[in-house]
């Protein structure tokens, strides 16, 4: 089995596509935002592994955090490459 990662065909991404690429986007920038928010300020990660000391399991979840802000960056990146898309619509 094979997958193919691609842009969809320019003859599907209709005015309202591009829409909905936009506010993936800005939601994706805003959820990043927050993620990179809390891994480099100084805020306190709750939660954690039980057998991990309490400065191992902040510095794990500050990675945690940052690893997945940059993930939200990058799918927002896509998604308002798709909002720059030429439509069929005139």
């Amino acid at each position: 089995m094979r997958f193919k990662l691609s842009a969809p065909p320019t003859r599907n991404r209709t005015p309202l596509h591009r829409l909905g690429a936009l506010v993936a986007g800005l939601f994706c920038v805003g959820s990043g935002g927050i993620a990179l928010t809390v891994a480099v300020t100084g805020a306190r990660v709750s939660g954690g592994f039980w057998f991990l000391p309490d400065a191992i399991n902040q510095t794990v979840g500050r990675v945690v955090f940052a690893v997945c802000g940059v993930i939200c960056f990058a799918i927002a990146g896509m998604a308002f490459r798709d909002t720059r898309a030429p439509s069929d619509t005139p």
